[in-house]
């Protein structure tokens, strides 16, 4: 892992097992994806998933580095911690390294990215979000996985390409599931670790925007999933916290996102 930013400003620096509810839909997601046609000839005119192969390095972008860092908040946190909040951590965990699974999975049927941009920019962002205090990396996570569930709400809403598409359904819906459960843990974790309101919303602003940056230039990819660049933007205003946007909710309760 590179090196952390400290403090409050953005330098923009994963229980159970797989017996859960959770679990056994993204493992039924994984055997779904095997039917995805798996010959790359056949993929390179799909223009479904020469979108979703060129936007995965941004909308995955947090998930290695989320399982790294519930880890490591598990083995800092878990004497200041109660047990129930640390084995949720731990289901986080989890959850993430299952994601990495599917994914790749998935990845083997995608053809490849048409630019290695998007992810090099991704990987800045991933540092740029860290944090050294545990409490403030972890509202910088809640931050990004509110920012995710937004988008994916939009791209896996009914009639879009990739909800005719039960294998992809299966895989992006199950991960958005799960990520809104990973911001009210996380939400609730930093604050009982002692993080106000005030902190928690300066994080939503600036990783939503820094978030914004890395998606927006993809504006073409999404315009494939159905979903335009002014719906895009409005998305992720929403997620952010931008005064003229609103909490209706877009794919996790209200109270994961409410400031």
């Amino acid at each position: 892992m590179p090196p952390a930013a400290d403090g409050n400003n953005l330098a923009i620096a994963p229980a159970t097992a797989d017996t859960d509810a959770g679990g056994g839909k993204l493992r039924r997601a994984c055997r779904i994806a095997q039917r995805w046609p798996s010959s790359p000839r056949a993929m390179a005119d799909d223009a479904l998933a020469q979108a979703i192969s060129d936007l995965l390095p941004v909308l995955i972008c947090g998930e290695a580095s989320a399982e790294q860092a519930f880890g490591r908040a598990v083995q800092s946190l878990s004497a200041r911690l109660p047990a129930a909040m640390t084995q949720a951590l731990r289901s986080i965990e989890d959850d993430e390294r299952r994601h990495g699974r599917v994914l790749g999975q998935l990845c083997e049927s995608l053809p490849p990215p048409r630019s290695q941009r998007p992810a090099r920019a991704a990987a800045r962002f991933v540092r740029q979000i860290q944090q050294r205090d545990p409490a403030r990396h972890l509202a910088n996570i809640a931050a990004l996985d509110a920012a995710l569930c937004r988008v994916l709400s939009g791209v896996c809403q009914p009639g879009r390409p990739l909800a005719r598409n039960p294998a992809l359904l299966a895989v992006f819906d199950g991960i958005r599931r799960d990520e809104a459960r990973h911001v009210r843990i996380s939400r609730r974790t930093a604050m009982h670790l002692g993080l106000g309101a005030d902190v928690l919303r300066h994080a939503r602003m600036t990783v939503g925007e820094a978030f914004a940056a890395l998606l927006l230039p993809q504006a073409a990819a999404f315009a494939v999933l159905g979903i335009d660049e002014s719906e895009l933007r409005q998305r992720l205003k929403a997620s952010a916290g931008v005064a003229g946007s609103t909490d209706v909710d877009d794919g996790i309760e209200p109270e994961a996102i409410a400031s």
